[in-house]
């Protein structure tokens, strides 16, 4: 927990290698966390499409999301959960649970993509990570013991950009 190498990697050569992996890479913005000063519970890497959002505070965008136990990881669509903190002072996990089906409702999405709730394994349910849980819309998950090709990873990011694509699109008319 806590590794050099693996932030070292994750901060580096994983977002070089999503950077490589995008068409129209000028249209995207990508951001991850590690955490600020500690480790984060769930280390992210967040692609925003510079219309939508620029951060991972509110709009709603494709991440992946590490679990905490470090087993797996989701390529999540999902949302800017700190914006909805601010403005909701309660049922915040049921404001994120109604729009993440609103937004299912403007999307189709391919059968390995339909995950609607995802388990990031959090030990304390008081995180505010733990609503990303509930911020998400469709995702799939990665088992850390059987993670696919570069190839087959690469296309899954791009289908995921299809579809939060096709969401920007279907949500502003």
């Amino acid at each position: 927990y806590g590794n050099t190498d693996f932030v070292i990697k994750f901060k580096n050569e994983f977002i070089k290698i999503i950077e490589n992996s995008i068409i129209n890479q000028q249209h995207y913005k990508i951001k991850s966390s590690v955490g600020a000063g500690n480790w984060a519970n769930i280390p992210w890497i967040a692609i925003f499409d510079k219309l939508v959002t620029e951060t991972a505070q509110n709009g709603y965008y494709p991440v992946y999301l590490f679990c905490e136990d470090m087993n797996g990881f989701y390529l999540s669509l999902n949302q800017g959960v700190t914006e909805v903190s601010k403005n909701y002072k309660k049922d915040k996990k049921q404001v994120l649970k109604v729009r993440a089906e609103n937004f299912r409702a403007k999307l189709n999405v391919k059968d390995d993509f339909n995950i609607k709730d995802i388990d990031l394994k959090i030990t304390n349910s008081q995180l505010p990570a733990k609503l990303y849980e509930y911020g998400n819309i469709y995702a799939k998950f990665y088992d850390a013991q059987n993670i696919p090709s570069s190839e087959k990873l690469i296309e899954d990011l791009n289908y995921m950009l299809e579809l939060y694509q096709q969401l920007v699109f279907n949500d502003n008319d």
